[in-house]
């Protein structure tokens, strides 16, 4: 910044204080909010049993449009915009557009708020990754609080067992009649959080070569994964020693004991637990639109409308996502009866599905493009290589079983998340270069 002359130099120091003062508000105000929607579920549910809250339920919508009206009041103000963080605004523009001309839905308002809610992943990443050194400890505290509140939850839920789920007003979750102790949170975001949580572990553990607290934490967090009853997860776990141990497995163990120790692994899941089992019949249900799999049938209605409205989908709000309930699209393809359409349960859970059937290929181009430049902006932050494999893995993978980009929890969770292992990685590398 260039000073033309005392006058504005005089100028500028007078407005220091006041610019800290709304940035340690703004800090402040976000992480309130961000802590607010990981808390909202047990809050309100605890709450609703004596008086109605929930209004409190906007307060994700609210988190959302403070981010992007602050992002677009600092760029007006600096006269730029990144060009990566610009591609969020210009999809928000095509996505809008190519909705009111070609789509089923016509509602404008409704293509709008929609749209905001498939790209919120990009605006949480964008607003946090570019200050991530004025948000790491708010970061850190929260994730910390987060975790070993939500693990007293699970294990008040396990030794209480109704009793926790009376007291709380929380809606119990079963699987196959048994019950699933989430605790104070649903098993899936539980299962999701663990996940980053124990990905910032192993790569602390990992590149400290501290190998025996690594097999220690990946057997804790297996066993927590079981007791959650997420599959996703604990397919992680393997594939994390894989990438980062396959390696010297190989050599310490030579190929025929790899796979010697691979098949083990694989009978014990074929004959101790359904996980195979369930796997193959969910694969199954997901090509009968009559099945019983809904994250399957959403992937399969998602192709099938891909390929009849190619290359554009059906446009915004009209599949697998919140402002498409009573979409004539499900009617179309015969489901609108069916329970999961007419309650919309389960049908935003797949990200890639409901990407494939509002927006067609061109819109999983768009959204790759956009994913493409995060992790682009991620790698260039010096993570280790397999390590960086095993996140953009991990992201994948929920993007096709969960609604990671469009869930505002889901979606803090990963960017909370992600700081804070560039985190644990930057203070590796700081420490590795003094010493």
């Amino acid at each position: 910044m260039i000073l033309a002359n005392f006058d504005e130099l005089e100028h500028y120091l007078k407005t220091i204080p006041l610019r800290l003062s709304y940035s340690h508000i703004e800090h402040s105000v976000v992480l309130f909010l961000a802590f607010f929607v990981f808390w909202e579920y047990p809050l309100m549910n605890f709450v609703n049993k004596f008086i109605d809250v929930g209004f409190l339920s906007y307060v994700d919508e609210v988190l959302l449009l403070f981010i992007i009206f602050n992002g677009a009041i600092r760029a007006t103000l600096k006269n730029r915009v990144l060009l990566k963080e610009s591609t969020v605004y210009v999809s928000f523009i095509y996505l809008t557009l190519i909705s009111l001309i070609f789509g089923l839905n016509r509602n404008l308002m409704d293509i709008v708020f929609q749209n905001l809610i498939h790209l919120k992943f990009f605006f949480f990443f964008y607003y946090f990754f570019f200050r991530k050194d004025a948000y790491t400890n708010g970061i850190e505290k929260t994730l910390k609080l987060l975790f070993y509140g939500s693990l007293l939850g699970v294990l008040m839920s396990i030794v209480l067992k109704f009793k926790f789920y009376d007291f709380f007003g929380i809606p119990m979750e079963t699987r196959n009649g048994a019950l699933r102790h989430g605790g104070f949170f649903k098993t899936n975001f539980l299962a999701f959080f663990y996940l980053l949580f124990y990905l910032r572990i192993l790569l602390s553990y990992f590149l400290k070569q501290q190998h025996q607290k690594v097999l220690i934490v990946s057997v804790l967090f297996a066993l927590l994964f079981l007791i959650l009853g997420t599959r996703t997860s604990i397919f992680i776990i393997p594939l994390s020693f894989l990438l980062l141990y396959g390696g010297n497995l190989i050599k310490s163990l030579g190929m025929k004991g790899l796979l010697a120790f691979m098949a083990f692994s694989l009978i014990g899941l074929l004959f101790f637990s359904d996980f195979a089992e369930k796997t193959y019949q969910n694969f199954v249900h997901g090509f009968d639109l009559e099945g019983s799999y809904i994250r399957g049938i959403m992937l399969h209605l998602g192709g099938l409308i891909s390929l009849d409205y190619f290359p554009i989908g059906t446009g915004s709000g009209t599949f697998g996502t919140i402002f498409s309930e009573g979409s004539i699209v499900y009617d179309n393809y015969g489901v609108g009866h069916r329970f999961f359409f007419v309650n919309m349960f389960g049908v935003y859970d797949s990200n890639l599905a409901s990407i494939l059937g509002e927006f067609g290929f061109l819109g999983v181009l768009i959204f790759s493009t956009l994913i493409y430049y995060v992790f682009s902006a991620v790698k260039k932050q010096g993570l280790e290589k397999r390590f960086f494999i095993l996140l953009l893995t991990s992201f994948i993978l929920n993007l096709i079983v969960r609604s990671l980009l469009m869930n505002t929890t889901l979606a803090l969770i990963f960017v909370f998340g992600l700081i804070s292992i560039l985190k644990v990685n930057e203070n590796f590398i700081r420490f590795k270069y003094v010493s």
